[in-house]
Formats: structure tokens, sequence, C-alpha cells
């Protein structure tokens, strides 16, 4: 997976920084998933979930157009961890975009 994605507007990085409770004095500390992967109609996504953070993950299967659709919530926990999130994929999708939230969404 790639590294992390910086928006370069002062007071708006610092805000989603601090909401998504990252360091941004550490260049590999950013909201991200660590791998997608996939098998027989299944895919896992895995990403290292902040202590108190809770998060939604969301999909769509066009990269720019269609409403997001959530897939799970993650809830926030008393300590940091790793996160593996499956998602069934029917077999008539030929590609599925994914986006990880934080706070979760209501």
């Amino acid at each position: 997976m790639g590294g992390c994605l910086f928006i370069e507007s002062g007071q708006r990085k610092n805000l989603e920084e601090y909401l998504s409770g990252t360091n941004p004095r550490d260049a590999s500390s950013c909201l991200r998933f660590e791998s997608v992967a996939g098998s027989a109609g299944m895919a896992t996504l895995r990403f290292r979930a902040v202590a108190n953070k809770s998060y939604t993950i969301q999909y769509r299967d066009d990269a720019s157009t269609g409403a997001w659709q959530r897939l799970a919530d993650v809830p926030a926990a008393g300590a940091s961890r790793s996160v593996d999130v499956p998602d069934p994929i029917n077999s008539n999708i030929k590609e599925r975009f994914y986006r990880l939230v934080t706070p979760a969404m209501r």
C-alpha cells in the first residue's frame, strides 16, 4: 500500500491529524489501509486503529461516481490495534474502492 496523503493547509491538516489520532511529526503515522487482500470472493482490509478512536469503512464500485456505502463500523477500544475487516464481494463486481473515516459516521 502507498504512503500517507498529506493536505497542505495548516488549520485543516492539524484538525484532521488530531481527529484521526495521528502524529504530524511521524511520516509513517497516518490514516490508511495497511493492506487489502482478496481471495475466493472475499476482500480483507487491514488498518491500524488508534486507541479511543472509532472508524467507518466505506466502499463504492466506481472511483468517481455513486454514493459511498457503509461496509463496517469499528468501535473505539482502549488500546491501539490492527483490525481486519472482511468484505464478501459479488463475482459480478469488477473493482471496488474503499475509504477509511474517523470518527465513525452515524
